[in-house]
């Protein structure tokens, strides 16, 4: 939680009023001049001037006297486990500085990242940079060192609450750890400072501090400074667009052997930003970054060598690719293995795996991997058929805008699949899904305009979404294949009039064909439609 989050918690576990929420980065100017914890000034200025603050100072005074409330404030805060000790006082100071209560705030002593402390012993060792404490003593060094000043510590301090080992997950604090370390010019806390400010998280999103930080950080040539300036040099985020310097500085990283710096050069190929587009020229970068451990350059190879693109098309390479990435928790990767696993037609379907990997898709809240699951279900495909978890799977997904969840909806109810037939319900789950322009669900209202079910019977607004659909073809695009599976075996069950030649009872129809057939059907069934767009 931010610090003034903390600080309202205080005043309601304490039994004081809580205070008027203010966000803490629009006070942030001017704030160079108290020291470490800058954030400190503002949010004790606010605490201390509440009426909490004043019952914390002293009863029935307007103006408490310094000492009674530095101390005051220094022991509730430390007793309440928010702060050091020593940063629990100097909060205080900074709050009675800059209420005018005294002239001066002493600033804890900041040791060299490389110093050896006094009293520093063995005990106090922390781990390197390039791994987390392992143990809860080692994580007890690092708290001890980053309330010090040290500034390896602090960056420590700041990744352990962002991801909670070994204290309490809060992003919000380890956004104030790494801001620490990085306003004594540490690149690495800066560059980590500046992931957050793009990402949004622990702090309110802000693309110009993200810019700043990573150019202080790239300035002193940190490889994941430079990486992260020449992506939002790339993107156009908190700075004009420039694919020239953002080459410049993908290059400079990419010297230093940076899969960041890597992939960015591979996307400038990709998509002819500043270059002439070349894919050959991508994938040789894509390799390079994916080989120094780059999850996203890994899901991009998996796409070059699924669609062919600057490489032999070879599905087992992708699969390689994409589990490469999907094991290190890419969803983009993970659902391109469901899909290639689940699809009948491909060599490699694997159920197990198919559902193995949707799974892991849907952990991650992806409302298509939940319609695939849904489908998985209801289908019994990898797993025990449950209608009943496919239904709620799919309303999920639809809750969360999936057009084709909705048209799977509108399919459950119009044929009674694991719910009472309903027409009315499957009507409204088609329009949703149709004017979200999902092709098959205008062809399914359409059909149902045509003959009464579930709405008013009105041929013209059958043509209008037949033909709103006509541009589709039916060519069977991939992101269609599950509903148009599933809508044409039931149609063909229950309409013998489309069933193909030669196609036996029990066989899967051949989807588009008979949905081909079904487009035909309609337009005879309207007079004077023509079958084209108006």
């Amino acid at each position: 939680m931010k610090l003034h989050d903390a600080l309202q918690r205080l005043c309601r576990e304490s039994g004081y009023i809580a205070l008027q929420k203010k966000t803490l980065l629009d006070q942030l100017d001017g704030l160079d001049a108290f020291g470490e914890i800058p954030e400190m000034r503002d949010v004790m200025r606010e605490f201390v001037s509440q009426k909490c603050g004043k019952e914390l100072c002293g009863r029935g005074k307007d103006k408490p006297s310094y000492p009674a409330c530095a101390e005051r404030i220094s022991r509730a805060l430390a007793s309440k486990g928010h702060f050091s000790r020593d940063l629990a006082r100097y909060a205080a100071d900074s709050a009675c500085f800059a209420l005018g209560l005294t002239d001066s705030v002493t600033v804890p002593a900041a040791p060299e990242p490389s110093s050896a402390e006094a009293g520093d012993g063995p005990d106090e060792a922390i781990p390197p940079a390039d791994r987390m404490p392992e143990t809860a003593e080692e994580a007890e060094n690092c708290r001890k060192r980053a309330e010090r000043g040290d500034v390896h510590a602090q960056l420590l301090m700041g990744s352990m609450c962002l991801i909670g080992h070994f204290v309490d997950y809060d992003p919000e604090a380890g956004a104030v750890w790494y801001r620490m370390a990085a306003r004594k010019g540490f690149a690495p806390a800066m560059s980590s400072l500046a992931g957050l400010y793009a990402s949004g998280f622990g702090v309110r999103q802000d693309y110009g501090e993200a810019f700043r930080w990573y150019r202080k950080a790239a300035e002193q040539g940190f490889a994941a400074g430079e990486s992260g300036l020449g992506e939002l040099y790339r993107s156009g985020h908190g700075t004009a667009q420039n694919f020239s310097e953002a080459m410049k500085w993908f290059r400079k990283a990419a010297d230093q052997e940076s899969a960041e710096g890597e992939f960015g050069i591979a996307c400038l190929y990709l998509l002819g930003q500043g270059v002439r587009r070349d894919e050959k020229k991508a994938f040789s970068w894509l390799m390079k970054s994916a080989g120094h451990g780059s999850s996203d350059a890994a899901d991009c190879l998996g796409d070059m060598y699924c669609s062919g693109r600057g490489v032999t098309k070879n599905l087992e390479e992708a699969v390689k690719w994409y589990r490469k990435a999907a094991e290190d928790g890419i969803l983009p990767a993970q659902k391109s293995l469901a899909r290639i696993y689940s699809d009948k037609d491909s060599p490699l379907r694997d159920d197990a795996e198919a559902l193995k990997w949707c799974r892991e898709a849907v952990s991650q809240g992806d409302s298509e991997a939940e319609n695939t699951l849904a489908f998985l279900y209801e289908r019994g495909t990898g797993v025990s058929k449950d209608l009943g978890e496919a239904l709620s799977l799919y309303r999920d997904a639809a809750d969360q805008g999936n057009a084709e969840a909705m048209a799977n909806l509108g399919r459950l109810y119009f044929f009674g699949t694991g719910v009472p037939e309903d027409h009315e319900e499957s009507a409204k789950w088609y329009r949703k899904a149709a004017e979200r322009g999902f092709g098959p669900a205008r062809l399914a209202l359409a059909m149902m305009y045509s003959t009464g079910n579930g709405v008013r019977k009105d041929p013209a607004e059958a043509r209008k979404w037949l033909r709103a659909d006509a541009g589709d073809g039916f060519s069977g695009p991939e992101f269609y294949s599950r509903f148009f599976d599933s809508f044409a075996d039931v149609l063909v069950r229950n309409n013998p009039e489309l069933r193909q030649d030669g196609q036996e009872d029990g066989e899967s129809p051949d989807s588009i064909e008979v949905l081909r057939r079904m487009c035909a059907m309609l337009r005879e069934a309207m007079p004077g439609d023509s079958g084209g767009k108006s």
